[in-house]
Formats: structure tokens, sequence, C-alpha cells
């Protein structure tokens, strides 16, 4: 009775990826690839500049800044017109409040965060000269801030389940990805 138990537990480990081998390596090295903050660009540097007026193109990113100006993450610092002929184009420069500051990463908002749901599969390493390996992965991208659920943000915010790929390198301190 006891050697049934034992191997059967041998077998759940086995078949689990946290119980260590090539599959665990391969999950531990897709979490630390793919499990990271979730960060919407807001502009090439911060403080940026927009234009908030234009008689011509219309102003495009206005309604994105004003949501997060609304929101208390962004605050509009300045104006500036420019003449073209008898019109004006005019540009806004916005910075990051106290409040974007504690969300803010470099030039970038996060909003949430993604989590590795499952390795659906990964390919073996074809020979030790070229040992890399190609996993596809089930993610979810969840949304943790509120002001991202906003519909203006869609195309600009990633949400929901996802599944993704990611190459990897073994390296004498295991698989990283390149």
């Amino acid at each position: 009775m006891k050697k049934h138990t034992l191997m059967a537990a041998a077998m759940a480990c086995l078949m689990l990826t946290g119980c260590g081998g090539e599959e665990g390596e391969v999950k531990k090295a897709v979490v630390a690839e793919l499990e990271k903050p979730l960060c919407m660009e807001v502009g090439r540097s911060i403080p940026f500049s927009i234009t908030i007026s234009n008689p011509f193109a219309g102003a495009p990113h206005k309604e994105w800044v004003d949501v997060l100006v609304k929101e208390g993450l962004l605050k509009q610092t300045g104006t500036q017109d420019q003449r073209v002929g008898a019109f004006a184009v005019t540009q806004g420069t916005y910075d990051v409040t106290s409040k974007g500051k504690k969300i803010q990463q470099d030039n970038a908002l996060c909003y949430g965060k993604t989590k590795v749901l499952k390795l659906i599969d990964y390919s073996k390493p074809q020979s030790e000269s070229a040992p890399y390996s190609q996993a596809r992965v089930q993610v979810k991208h969840e949304i943790t801030e509120s002001w991202a659920k906003n519909p203006i943000f869609e195309d600009r915010v990633e949400s929901g389940e996802d599944t993704v790929s990611v190459t990897l390198v073994k390296t004498n301190k295991g698989w990283r990805a390149p």
C-alpha cells in the first residue's frame, strides 16, 4: 500500500510545474518575463505637450488627456499659441501630479498587471549549440486603476486574457528571456 501511495505522490509531483525540472524552470522564466506592471505611455517625456486646439486637424489626444486631468493624474502647466496665417494652433503642456507620480514609471502611467495563468507548451532545444525554446503562455491583463476602464482608453490599454509566445534561451543559470 505504501508503494502505491509513494508512486501516486511522485506522479502528481511530475504533473505539477512547481515541482522542478525543465518545465518548472521554463515557467519560472516566463513568469519573470511577463508578470510586470501594465503601463500606458503618456508622452515621449514628461512633462509633454499636445495640440489642444487646431482648426485644421483637431486635437486627437486631448480627450484622453482630459480624462487623466479629471482623475487628478495630470495637470496642465501651460499653453502656447502658434499662428498659422489667420488661425491659431494651441499647444498645451502637461505634467504628472503627486497622485500620478504614485503610478508613474518613466514616461508612462501604470494601470494594472499581467498574470501568467498557465504554460500551454514549450519546445525542447534542438541541440546544445542552439539552446532556445519557444513557450506559449496564457496570460490575464488585470486593470487595477478605474480610470483605465474608461472606453476612451480601449486602444491604449491591455485587458482580458491572451495567449502569447515567449522566446527563451538556456544559460548556465537556467532559462532566461534574451
